[in-house]
């Protein structure tokens, strides 16, 4: 094969709600003792319908972007390279770690490979649509390093999609509420993360939580209106949105259940203001940051 300069490519722009590893690959796909057949639960929330068909207005399912050239920066044992290669995307690994690599590629494949980021740009030609890098940044002794790497590894346009615990999520006098160090050496907020993202000239973004916050976990379904209440809320004791249970029908069964309903409504009225002053918010980050030349 020839030695090539240039790659050209696509972008996804993969705007999702709670980039964390949850959303990547839910915990039902990780129960399974084998170390294959994990592509099937990317995005599995996103990616399907209800009836197992493909969800053609999710980014990744459009045809324009299934070819998009994606590296995931910090794979570690290699679980979401894995899957996103065996859901048909084009991916590679990188990590630190010789261990975790040889372990990688011994399980899922020739798809990994063992570098310093900051070294790697200078290695290879191969420049990146999307890079994806999960729980990392708070590790890292020189992240403003970092960014510029990840910027020398994509393409004009393309973006990496950086996740990190959130100091946004506590008020602002909590000064340390995330693993001690040397697990993590800091603990972001939004501002700090545009403020790195301005001084290694990146255009940043943050995911929108508000969606995941209202059908999630206060089981809303759809938007409704916070305000008057109206809507589901998973509040009974099976779980089950109030709108869907059976009305009562006597006084005897009134009279019962009124403690319940009490107990109900002032869980409903928390939750609402709960969600009024935290739902756009999640104790992780999702962080867009985008090359612009």
């Amino acid at each position: 094969m020839d030695k090539f300069t240039t790659l050209e490519g696509v972008a996804a722009p993969l705007k999702i709600i709670n980039v964390d590893t949850d959303m990547i690959i839910p915990k039902q796909y990780l129960k399974t003792i084998k170390r294959t057949g994990l592509g099937k639960g990317l995005f599995s929330e996103q990616r399907y319908k209800d009836d197992g068909s493909e969800n053609p207005d999710f980014v990744l399912n459009k045809p324009s972007y299934r070819k998009a050239k994606i590296l995931e920066v910090g794979c570690g044992l290699g679980y979401l390279t894995h899957a996103l290669k065996t859901a048909g995307h084009d991916i590679r690994g990188l990590d630190i770690s010789s261990s975790a690599v040889e372990a990688a590629k011994q399980t899922y494949g020739p798809y990994y490979v063992c570098a310093d980021v900051n070294v790697f740009p200078a290695t290879t030609d191969e420049r990146f649509d999307i890079i994806v890098m999960t729980e990392v940044v708070e590790h890292l002794e020189e992240p403003l390093a970092v960014l510029s790497s990840l910027r020398a590894l994509l393409k004009p346009g393309g973006v990496a999609l950086v996740s990190t615990p959130s100091k946004d999520f506590l008020p602002q006098s909590a000064v340390w509420r995330t693993d001690n160090p040397p697990v993590h050496l800091a603990w972001y907020s939004k501002t700090s993360l545009r403020e790195m993202a301005r001084r290694t000239q990146f255009r940043i973004s943050f995911a929108d939580f508000r969606g995941y916050n209202t059908a999630k976990v206060a089981g809303l379904e759809a938007p409704r209106d916070l305000a008057s209440g109206a809507g589901a809320f998973r509040l009974s004791p099976d779980n089950q949105p109030l709108d869907t249970l059976s009305p009562p029908r006597t006084e005897t069964f009134v009279n019962q259940a009124l403690p319940d309903l009490r107990r109900i409504e002032r869980r409903a009225k928390y939750i609402r203001r709960a969600l009024e002053l935290y739902a756009e918010q999640a104790d992780v980050l999702g962080a867009i940051f985008q090359r612009v030349d």
